[in-house]
């Protein structure tokens, strides 16, 4: 009838081959306040635990359904969707969390429980891919698109677009080269890092692309297209756009009231009726067509060769600012002026004005020294073309209409009358002309590059 004591209880235990997870806790508390008829947990064994399976952690979103609407001040702009996803070489994509080892239990009577342990899976490598050097991450090796198909990762650099691009796809950009099997709808922009192919129609868009655009109709521009290349634009006929070129713009029909600049060469000789109408076009090198200008008249036709087209851009937008600049110097000095004056002839100036006096002298020394770096910029700009080598040349293998006006380096010649199978070139500061030279078809019959 005595109480018993905590280690007369565990040699019970003992004596009963309770030999694991007794609780040393409940076993001094029976010693210290005693419990009757009710059971009392005083051993326990270990359940055993499973492994978890290995599983990847993904850093993209595999499921391409879900669209990301942007928001611009308050409102959602519907042709942000963000449909593509961009990664750059040497992103991480994906991780791997590695399998774990089961935890084996036992029973109370130390009975060994086994465990399974959890099961590795392999890294989903695809094209375009690598595993990091502990084989846990799976890392970009290009510039691309991150896809998840067929439960492998790929980065695809050729990113293709079956239809418009238009609400359905919204605005695109990819670090690669896209293809666009329909039209580019009017106020979309479409940007690329590679090339950009457009197997339809280029309406009043933006499209830049760092290598080619390639349009394999028209581009019809409405007077407010941009089209932009690192190297060469090609289309079957350019209307009513802006347009700029690394290299070369080659049109094969008619390129009309365009706005063109290529580092290179501008081409329109693709057949018979290949033509450029009005609009102004600079090239370096040469421009080359089948018919300038119109029989009809009508808008003019500059033709702009053998310099720099972007230094002379610069240099034009340099010009506009410095008269602008100048505008404001001479209105600040006549007031400048206007005080001093009066100040003369009443020896003195209220607070005020003489404060105002400061104030302006103050707005010419500033505005002095920015005229000073304009012109010091358009200077050296200016400097760089007399010193080009390029000589630059306009060819019309066919007719030549007046309202044309041809300027080879700083050289205007307005053509007043009808001429056919002419090369303009110059020559002694005069320009001049020769029996017509074609153009140099080795671009030509590579032809534009390929997508793939």
């Amino acid at each position: 009838g005595c109480d018993l004591s905590r280690d007369v209880i565990l040699a019970y235990l003992r004596n009963n081959k309770v030999v694991f997870g007794v609780i040393e806790e409940a076993l001094q508390a029976l010693e210290d306040e005693p419990r009757y008829r009710e059971p009392v947990l005083v051993a326990q064994g270990q359940k055993p635990e499973n492994g978890d399976d290995a599983r990847i952690q993904f850093l993209f979103e595999t499921d391409r359904s879900k669209i990301n609407l942007e928001e611009k001040n308050g409102k959602v702009d519907y042709k942000e969707l963000h449909l593509v996803q961009n990664v750059v070489e040497g992103q991480a994509l994906a991780r791997k969390v590695p399998a774990r080892m089961g935890v084996q239990g036992r029973t109370v009577t130390g009975k060994v429980l086994p465990a399974k342990n959890g099961k590795d899976i392999p890294l989903p490598l695809e094209k375009n891919v690598h595993a990091s050097d502990d084989g846990l991450t799976v890392i970009a090796d290009v510039n691309g698109e991150a896809t998840y198909i067929n439960s492998k990762i790929n980065v695809e650099t050729v990113y293709t677009i079956n239809g418009d691009v238009d609400l359905k796809t919204g605005n695109q950009f990819f670090l690669g080269t896209i293809v666009i099997t329909g039209n580019v709808e009017d106020g979309f922009s479409v940007k690329a890092t590679g090339n950009i192919e457009v197997r339809g129609n280029v309406g009043r868009a933006e499209i830049s692309a760092e290598g080619d655009v390639i349009v394999h109709q028209g581009i019809m521009g409405k007077s407010a297209a941009v089209i932009t290349a690192g190297k060469n634009v090609w289309a079957k006929f350019i209307e009513n756009a802006t347009v700029n070129a690394g290299e070369n713009v080659i049109a094969n029909m008619n390129i009309i009231n365009c706005e063109i600049t290529a580092e290179k060469r501008i081409i329109c000789t693709g057949n018979k009726h290949a033509a450029i109408v009005g609009g102004l076009y600079r090239a370096s090198e040469e421009i080359n067509a089948k018919t300038i200008g119109s029989p009809a008249g009508g808008a003019e036709t500059i033709l702009d060769v053998g310099s720099d087209p972007k230094s002379k851009v610069k240099m034009e937008d340099l010009d506009g600012k410095m008269k602008v600049l100048q505008r404001q110097i001479d209105e600040n000095d006549k007031n400048i002026y206007s005080l001093k004056e009066t100040k003369r002839q009443r020896k003195t100036l209220p607070e005020d004005k003489e404060a105002l006096l400061e104030e302006l002298l103050h707005q010419h020394e500033v505005m002095a020294s920015e005229m000073g770096a304009l012109k010091g910029e358009y200077d050296s700009i200016q400097n760089y073309l007399n010193n080009l080598k390029v000589k630059g040349k306009v060819s019309v293998s066919g007719k030549i209409y007046p309202g044309t006006e041809i300027v080879i380096r700083d050289i205007r010649e307005k053509i007043k009358s009808e001429y056919k199978g002419l090369t303009f070139f110059l020559e002694n500061m005069m320009v001049k002309t020769t029996k017509y030279e074609e153009v140099d078809d080795e671009i030509l019959r590579k032809g534009p590059p390929d997508a793939h």
